[in-house]
């Protein structure tokens, strides 16, 4: 799971769902071209298939919508168009008393509405005018997106939504991987450890290696890397990288291990001597607190 984790992609995408944010796999009837969305950011295909495949959000269902033909946005705006001169309405009259208003970019909503709109205005004694001073009586629709694209209700394209939650076998862990990270990050930034973004150290090699988190002051790095409790071979097969990083002296570099798993003493001793020590998940906070304060 910390493997999947790690991807910078995933995390971007894991924190707005735990956030409760939805995630949409929206594909055009029209062109049978798939786009992948998070709270309206794109997705590409090889994070969604990772997301199912490590069973970190699951399907809930699936909707149709109309959408923008050139984009396939869902978020449409109805605008009110004179007939005449294809303009935007711009006035709304009262007949008794004559008051006048601009209605610019209104009414808007969602294409259910659409129907309801002139009739209310009607009902209520309104008449409409445009900027040419067209009074309109039968008003047509035209739908906007949020990327400006305008387009008739017979234009509209027909998107099929399918809809995917966080796992809820996995929440508990992904938010608390990601709030450890926050409080870690944010303790060791106003000790004036300098945060390193891309998370990665490079080896003697010349391979860089990523890690949950990274961060330094002055030449000392430290970084900390999170194995599941049952994955022991993961952590062997870490050894070969760790041998490749401590073998480049120019700097120091301090690794911590953030495990659950009981590790023998042969193993503790070996990771030792590559200058890596072994954190349990639950005390990782207490232990940065305790060594890492200036």
């Amino acid at each position: 799971m910390y493997n999947i984790l790690r991807s910078e992609n995933i995390r971007k995408v894991l924190l707005d769902l735990i956030l409760g944010y939805p995630i949409d796999v929206r594909v055009s009837l029209l062109n049978k071209e798939p786009i992948y969305s998070v709270n309206n950011k794109v997705l590409d295909e090889n994070t969604l298939r990772l997301l199912i495949e490590n069973k970190i959000i699951e399907y809930v269902g699936n909707e149709s919508f109309l959408a923008c033909p050139k984009d396939a946005s869902m978020n449409l705006h109805i605008i009110l168009i004179c007939p005449v001169h294809k303009v935007a309405l711009q006035k709304i009259e009262i007949y008794e008393n004559k008051i006048t208003g601009s209605i610019i970019n209104a009414p808007t909503g969602k294409i259910s509405q659409k129907g309801e709109v002139s009739q209310n205005l009607v009902k209520r004694g309104y008449y409409l005018k445009c900027e040419k001073g067209e009074t309109v009586i039968n008003p047509q629709f035209v739908y906007r997106c949020d990327n400006g694209h305008e387009f008739y209700l017979e234009d509209a394209i027909l998107v099929n939504v399918k809809k995917y939650k966080v796992n809820k076998d996995v929440i508990k862990l992904v938010e608390e991987y990601f709030n450890k990270l926050k409080q870690a990050s944010n303790f060791l930034s106003n000790e004036g450890y300098q945060i390193i973004e891309n998370r990665k150290f490079k080896g003697l090699s010349g391979v860089e290696y990523e890690f949950d988190l990274m961060a330094k002051k002055g030449e000392q790095h430290i970084a900390f890397y999170f194995i599941e409790g049952d994955k022991l071979e993961e952590l062997i097969s870490l050894l070969p990288k760790l041998y490749d990083i401590s073998q480049k002296h120019d700097i120091s570099l301090k690794i911590f291990i953030i495990t659950d798993k009981q590790i023998n003493e042969d193993l503790l001793h070996m990771l030792n001597t590559y200058n890596v020590q072994v954190i349990k998940t639950d005390d990782i906070m207490d232990f940065i607190t305790k060594n890492l304060k200036s």
